[in-house]
């Protein structure tokens, strides 16, 4: 990652690259100023390290995808030295479609063969710097997250990206978020105000200790609170 002084603003990307309902967000003065102050935090953690992380919610409609586009297309945006990659893990291809991808019939990491390279489901977005990696087949009734191949993929790209996102299902779709966890070391949390219920979040994150994986924090989505401006270095 780089400093946070090195931070540009964020360009405007049009719908030709992304999802209107996704680009009205990201490209907002709002999601820039929340992503410096996430992003200071994250530096403090990692440092000049690769940012690998995990994005999962309690349920679903918390603006998981959201979060995890926000992250990874600001993260291409500031880190052009290396790019950044996203893996979606999502059985709708929930990134690919919201970057205006074709979810290309056997382009994904589960229907990479025994000799196939996991660099194969790597794939150009339209954003510069940003590289998606499919991992599902869109609709396909393969449900296992593929385990080994990822593994393989991680090994591969090491050291080749500034962050890797991963967008992975919710927790009432399944517990991929603690095999991911364990995988890419640490998670991050969508909840969203007034919708998030208690319970599922507090049974998300038993598992997650149980499991040893490192939480990084929680986005409250749709709620605002007061930040000062020193706290997003302005």
């Amino acid at each position: 990652m780089k400093k946070s002084k090195d931070i540009q603003p964020a360009v405007e990307l049009g719908d030709s690259v992304l999802d209107s309902a996704y680009s009205a967000v990201i490209n907002s003065d709002d999601a820039a100023k929340f992503f410096r102050t996430l992003y200071n935090g994250l530096y403090i953690r990692f440092g000049q390290s690769t940012l690998s992380v995990v994005v999962s919610s309690p349920g679903d409609g918390e603006g998981k995808t959201m979060f995890s586009m926000m992250l990874a297309v600001n993260s291409a945006v500031t880190n052009q030295d290396l790019p950044t990659l996203l893996i979606d893990c999502t059985r709708d291809c929930d990134s690919i479609r919201a970057l205006r991808m074709d979810s290309t019939p056997g382009g994904s990491l589960v229907a990479a063969g025994a000799t196939d390279s996991p660099l194969k489901s790597i794939r150009v977005s339209g954003i510069p710097s940003l590289h998606v990696c499919q991992v599902f087949e869109l609709r396909n009734q393969h449900r296992v997250l593929p385990h080994a191949k990822l593994d393989t993929l991680l090994k591969s790209i090491e050291g080749k990206y500034a962050s890797i996102i991963v967008d992975c299902e919710s927790a009432c779709d399944g517990n991929d978020y603690v095999a991911l966890g364990r995988l890419f070391q640490n998670v991050l949390l969508v909840t969203r105000y007034r919708h998030t219920r208690k319970q599922q979040l507090f049974a998300q994150l038993r598992a997650l200790k149980e499991a040893d994986c490192s939480v990084l924090g929680f986005v409250i989505n749709r709620r605002k609170f007061a930040v000062p401006k020193w706290l997003y270095g302005r």
